[in-house]
């Protein structure tokens, strides 16, 4: 499958753009100011043969992205799913949203499209003070002000996080966890996206310098 070679492709174009630069040092290849890099291009040093930069060096995450993009279509990429619920706030800045859209090749979703809301942020835009109400935690250890002196009072804990807490320990049903299964409700018609994006059988995320600036290592784009 096209996602699981990601990591292997990735893996292979760094270590040869190490060992192209190693084989630039040797040579005593050094560039002029604004010059070029006497660097051979080829598969013994560089692998890819470009696309090149203006120095002469490969550019590899243009590479990377040719490659694993190469006959993928947007209806076959399992990203596209997941790039269209992610909220705006969450992506390094706009302009890198609408790049990563612009190579995946689907518009960026408006302002009323659907989005996963993470739980801390969707607890944090709740009003009702169920969401914030500090209530005891019957299930943590009693506190101790002193070696075998309990507090008079046991622990408390905002109610969504014990709810959260509790979820994770084991089966749980929404009567036990009412905000827990509020905030699962609301996000179903993301999870339905999501759903369709597991049964895609390719995965690509563009290789997308989030500062934009020219001559950066592949290792400074994110990943997914």
């Amino acid at each position: 499958m096209r996602y699981a070679a990601t990591a292997a492709v990735g893996l292979v174009l760094a270590c040869a753009a190490h060992a192209g630069a190693a084989a630039a040092e040797e040579a005593g290849a050094g560039a002029a100011e604004g010059g070029a890099i006497e660097l051979e291009i080829g598969p013994d040093t560089t692998v890819v043969e470009g696309p090149l930069r203006d120095d002469g060096t490969i550019d590899y995450a243009a590479a990377m992205n040719a490659m694993l993009s190469d006959g993928l279509a947007p209806e076959d990429n399992a990203f596209v799913e997941i790039a269209a619920i992610t909220p705006p706030d969450e992506w390094p800045s706009a302009a890198h949203r609408a790049r990563v859209f612009e190579m995946i090749g689907v518009d960026v979703p408006g302002a009323d499209a659907t989005y996963f809301v993470r739980l801390e942020a969707y607890a944090e835009r709740q009003d009702e003070a169920g969401w914030t109400e500090r209530v005891p935690d019957n299930d943590a250890p009693p506190r101790m002000v002193a070696p075998g002196v309990p507090a008079p009072q046991q622990a408390h804990e905002v109610r969504w996080e014990l709810e959260r807490r509790r979820t994770q320990e084991g089966p749980w049903s929404a009567e036990e966890a009412p905000l827990i299964a509020q905030w699962l409700a609301d996000q179903q018609p993301a999870l339905d996206r999501l759903q369709e994006a597991v049964r895609r059988e390719a995965f690509w995320s563009p290789y997308v310098d989030p500062r934009f600036n020219d001559g950066n290592m592949l290792l400074e784009v994110l990943l997914p």
